[in-house]
């Protein structure tokens, strides 16, 4: 039987102000694949789920940002 890779993997960011933030994920070329929140994050640590269950396997590189 093939081992499967959970798709489901959990983001951690942290603000030490509330500050309105875009994370994001991309792909190794760049390529944005999935926006996990867009907007004002209160002070202190978060976790923001991301189903890459559509996605194929490989590395993928979160980002944030604060305009």
């Amino acid at each position: 039987m093939e081992e499967v890779a959970a798709a489901v993997v959990d983001t951690a960011a942290a603000a030490d102000m509330v500050a309105a933030v875009a994370v994001t994920v991309h792909d190794p070329s760049g390529r944005r694949v999935a926006l996990l929140h867009e907007g004002v994050l209160a002070a202190g640590e978060h976790t923001l789920p991301w189903d890459a269950g559509a996605l194929p396997g490989g590395l993928y590189l979160s980002r944030i940002a604060a305009p």
